[in-house]
């Protein structure tokens, strides 16, 4: 057996392990009864420990007993040894994992058999990948090992021998290959360093000192990457500091600053953007003049549009939402639109994971016919001013098809969500006359830090995008 690096054991997982190994059997979650799993020749002379290794360190709970031949290891577990953070939604049946600014989702079955079986169980960034369903056994998710690892840009070797079967797991050795700093994104200054394979991010604050640390584990200082000293608006010094087995990244915050951090795919390796702004920003004080951004959430999606609504302002766009306690009648969520250079309701649907649907009105459908719907539910309660308003408002529908398109185009570029355009009239964009869309995402797909922090990125750089939009007079 190989000398290894262990890790604490989770009293849940030593028991589902004790349980899988030394019995062998267990109850399948649809079946009231237990029963024993098939067995192959080899297994009928007893069970075959096995030893997973991820990076130097032990992952306890691995077996092969669930589905013969395939490792699955305890989420918790590997997750921890990733450093990813996860979710897993027991009533929906799905497990998600976000490591390296990547989003992976498993679909969760209760019999070995059924996700051995299962088409389209595993997908990252939207995409199908190969490899078979996760496997809950006493409510605990257990992984494929092979085909997460996979996914994620990892490699696996097994080495059979003795009573001890051998995993191991091996990750390209990230490289930060680049740091572009302080770069301004609205009233925000901006890290952005760049790594050649995914890497983990342990951010670290401490108040009393203003200093922010983020460690990188396992990643190297690339060629050519100076370790000098920066300085700037909302923090007074920043340096890189290179360790053994880590690369720090150490930060001293001015008073009264605040910052956000997030994660994207950047090819085969990972973008970190760490932003840098005066506390108050944090909290939706924004620039009178920057471009004024509706955002209009379903019940689903209240605290995603909060969570938005905070990042946009700390990028100077001034967001405002339809509703903040109690969901308004879409008549009058519409009427907030008016005036507003764009308009974006959000919601859910249980589409396929890593699926998101952008609604626009389409721009061949008759103008006559859109008139009377677009504006009669806008204009009764206005005041005259009001009423000016809105008849001076274009009747811009193209407007809405274009930022959908970039706003597709941004997601997919920095979340690996898949976009679908649909054209359709809604009466929720009416308010703003043509100029929004309906962001629909996936029930599938949670709501992680880094996919907020993508969203708000994404429709910030529509809003640069778009020159023309202007808050009317």
């Amino acid at each position: 057996m190989l000398p290894v690096k262990r890790r604490p054991v989770p009293p849940s997982l030593a028991v589902a392990r004790r349980l899988l190994l030394a019995l062998g059997v267990f109850g399948a979650l649809t079946v009231a009864a237990p029963r024993a799993l098939a067995q192959t020749p080899a297994e009928a002379e007893g069970p075959r420990a096995t030893q997973l290794i991820l990076n130097g360190y032990e992952v306890a709970g691995a077996t092969t007993e669930l589905v013969p031949g395939t490792t699955y290891a305890p989420a918790a577990a590997l997750a921890a040894a990733l450093g990813a953070s996860w979710r897993f939604d027991a009533e929906g049946g799905l497990f998600s994992l976000e490591f390296g600014g990547r989003f992976l989702s498993l679909r969760a079955f209760g019999a070995p058999e059924a996700a051995a079986a299962a088409q389209g169980a595993l997908w990252v960034d939207g995409r199908e990948a190969p490899g078979p369903g996760a496997v809950v056994v006493a409510g605990e998710p257990y992984l494929p090992v092979k085909g997460v690892v996979a996914a994620l840009g990892g490699h696996t070797a097994q080495v059979a021998g003795g009573a001890t079967q051998v995993v191991t797991v091996v990750f390209p050795r990230p490289q930060l290959t680049a740091v572009r700093s302080p770069g301004v994104w609205g009233r925000a200054e901006r890290f952005v360093l760049e790594f050649s394979a995914p890497v983990a991010v342990e951010p670290l604050y401490e108040p009393s000192l203003r200093v922010l640390r983020l460690r990188f584990p396992r990643a190297l200082l690339g060629d050519g990457v100076a370790t000098g000293r920066f300085s700037g608006t909302h923090f007074s010094d920043a340096a890189l500091v290179p360790d053994v087995g880590y690369l720090d990244f150490n930060l001293t915050l001015r008073a009264g600053q605040d910052y956000s951090l997030f994660s994207e795919p950047a090819g085969a390796g990972q973008r970190v953007v760490l932003d840098l702004f005066a506390r108050g920003d944090r909290g939706g004080e924004v620039n009178a003049e920057a471009p004024t951004l509706i955002l209009d959430p379903s019940g689903q999606t209240a605290a995603l549009a909060g969570e938005l609504q905070r990042l946009l302002g700390a990028r100077g766009v001034n967001a405002e939402l339809t509703w903040t306690q109690d969901p308004a009648p879409p008549e009058v969520r519409a009427r907030s639109g008016v005036g507003a250079p764009l308009f974006v309701t959000l919601s859910r649907a249980p589409l396929g994971p890593g699926r998101v649907n952008l609604y626009y009105l389409a721009p061949e459908t008759p103008s006559a016919l859109l008139q009377a719907p677009l504006r009669a539910g806008a204009e009764a309660p206005l005041s005259e001013a009001g009423r000016e308003r809105l008849a001076a408002l274009p009747l811009d529908l193209a407007l809405g098809e274009r930022v959908a398109r970039l706003l597709g185009t941004a997601l997919k570029a920095r979340t690996g969500l898949q976009p679908r355009l649909v054209e359709a009239p809604l009466f929720a964009l009416s308010g703003a006359a043509g100029r929004g869309v309906m962001l629909e995402l996936s029930t599938a797909v949670p709501t992680t830090p880094g996919l907020v922090a993508a969203l708000a990125e994404s429709l910030a750089a529509v809003l640069a995008a778009e020159t023309g939009l202007a808050t009317l007079p």
